[in-house]
């Protein structure tokens, strides 16, 4: 992640709630250091980990994307179907895909096109988890209904801010090697 401003790279010093805390690693005069914004305190001015939302319940993307957003992350499109979808995925660095969609069960082909075409890591969000099929390009999944914990805890572990062990019941994991991508 890097500023807007300086070029400095951003990163999350740390997490409470919903709130995000960047720093900035830039010189201070003659030195090089860790620096809190100041006037870099926009979060619009950053470059946020950017989300794709591919499913057709709009009351679920709804919720992904309010989830997502109070976490400091960017949702780049919300896509009801494989078209949709496949247009926007190179703009986002993660994606949470459902199974079943507008035009059929098309989930694992758009998993599989995004990580592979795009480098986009994808989790399943679905209540068919059977329905992956194995071996995928995914990380892993969460089960509908999903709690706030298991997505945030999903999207980190998407852009590097998470270790798989921090896999739990709400986050099954699919492909260890996708998150070392």
């Amino acid at each position: 992640m890097r500023c807007f401003c300086c070029g400095g790279d951003a990163w999350r010093q740390s997490h409470s709630g919903y709130a995000r805390f960047y720093y900035v690693d830039r010189p201070i005069g003659t030195e090089s250091g860790f620096a809190v914004f100041g006037c870099h305190t926009d979060l619009d001015r950053l470059v946020l980990p950017t989300a794709l939302i591919v499913e057709d319940e709009i009351f679920v993307a709804l919720d992904l994307e309010r989830i997502l957003t109070d976490a400091g992350y960017q949702v780049t499109a919300i896509a009801a179907d494989r078209k949709t979808a496949l247009d926007a995925g190179a703009k986002a660095e993660f994606a949470f895909v459902d199974i079943n969609l507008r035009d059929g069960p098309t989930g694992p082909d758009i998993a599989k096109t995004l990580a592979r075409e795009h480098g986009v890591k994808v989790v399943f969000v679905t209540a068919n988890p059977g329905q992956i099929g194995l071996p995928c390009d995914a990380l892993g999944y969460v089960r509908k209904p999903f709690s706030e914990r298991a997505i945030l805890a999903a999207a980190a572990l998407a852009v590097g801010e998470a270790h798989p062990e921090a896999a739990n019941d709400d986050l099954v994991l699919l492909n260890r090697g996708v998150s070392d991508a």
